[in-house]
């Protein structure tokens, strides 16, 4: 009797141990390769809201650590020359605020209030966050606002530069 208790506690032991070892091994993750990519190099072209596709790998940072969203001033840029009448343009954000200068189209007798008002709505069309909007024709002035934007690429902080920006509107 006591040789036929051992055998049971032995194949119940047994049988705990394989069905334990069944679960340890059943519950492990597959080991796949991870591929390598990287946030710019994606096939998908969504983006982190920090993230500007411009291959740069700084996620276009400013030594003050702001972001200066050059890549949606591109944007925004593209979408403002597509207004008929606009040659060029030059777009600088900050938070809520953006600062518009642009070329008209010399060929065509443009009203230039209208054509601001077009660009101020295509601006808050394409950035609902867009609060303020300014625009100006003034050559001079589009002139020093691309040099802040030049600036701005470079590394500037735009904190730096945000009150001659205001100044110039």
């Amino acid at each position: 009797m006591n040789l036929r208790k051992g055998i049971k506690q032995v194949s119940i032991i047994a049988i705990v141990l394989i069905f334990a070892s069944f679960l340890a091994i059943g519950c492990t993750p597959a080991r796949r390769p991870v591929p390598e990519t990287n946030r710019y190099d994606r096939m998908n072209s969504v983006y982190d809201n920090d993230t500007i596709p411009d291959r740069y790998g700084d996620n276009d940072l400013t030594y003050d650590n702001i972001p200066n969203n050059l890549g949606i001033n591109l944007t925004l840029e593209r979408e403002v020359e597509r207004i008929p009448g606009v040659r060029d343009a030059v777009i600088i954000v900050d938070n809520n605020t953006a600062y518009v200068g642009i070329k008209a189209n010399t060929r065509t007798n443009i009203n230039m209030k209208a054509l601001q008002t077009s660009v101020a709505s295509k601006i808050r069309e394409k950035m609902p966050n867009i609060v303020r909007v300014y625009v100006t024709s003034d050559p001079n002035k589009v002139e020093r606002l691309r040099d802040y934007k030049e600036d701005i690429r470079r590394g500037k902080p735009i904190r730096d530069l945000i009150n001659r920006i205001e100044d110039l509107f």
